[in-house]
């Protein structure tokens, strides 16, 4: 689990003003386990269009579950999809401000696609982070000023290994670890 502690509504904000942004390869997306909770910033009117893909583990088979909350924290849309299968919530923001989409693939997993903006995953001591993944790309915010960051993590044992490196923004190597 990772530990840190930033105020969400307040540090959520724009990553691209317009234009288009370059999107991670299908190879490089996280297929997240069990519950998790993923926030998004969306100005007044902007169209969020969020693909969930409900992936099959083993021989579990249970559906997903989304809620999509306003920055009111009141629920915009929630629904469920079956294993195997994708849905695609879409809306007009009807407020500026964070999202919040609450995932729970149970047993399972969902690959979480967007298509016009960065989502961002919540993890606490409480909640940690669950992925199940290939090699891919990670970023987190260190507010400027900070003096240190916690980052931790655990890997599924010798068969399922875990290689972390954290580089500075200019690409310097700060940590490295594998195995």
């Amino acid at each position: 689990y990772a530990s840190l502690t930033v105020s969400v509504l307040d540090a959520v904000e724009p990553v691209v003003t317009g234009g288009e942004w370059a999107q991670p390869k299908d190879n490089e997306l996280a297929q997240m386990r069990q519950a998790v909770t993923m926030v998004l910033y969306a100005q007044q009117g902007e169209q969020i269009s969020i693909r969930l893909d409900n992936v099959r583990v083993t021989r579990y088979v249970d559906s997903l579950s989304y809620e999509l909350l306003g920055p009111d924290l009141r629920v915009m849309d929630k629904g469920a999809v079956k294993v195997d299968n994708s849905h695609t919530p879409e809306l007009a923001a009807p407020l500026t401000g964070t999202y919040y989409l609450r995932l729970n693939a149970k047993q399972g997993s969902v690959v979480v696609r967007s298509a016009n903006r960065y989502l961002a995953e919540c993890a606490t001591a409480e909640a940690p982070l669950r992925l199940y993944n290939s090699d891919i790309t990670r970023y987190f915010l260190v507010p400027e000023g900070a003096t240190g960051f916690a980052v931790g993590g655990r890997d599924g044992g010798p068969d399922e290994t875990a290689r972390v490196v954290i580089t500075s923004p200019q690409g310097r190597v700060a940590f490295e670890h594998d195995g």
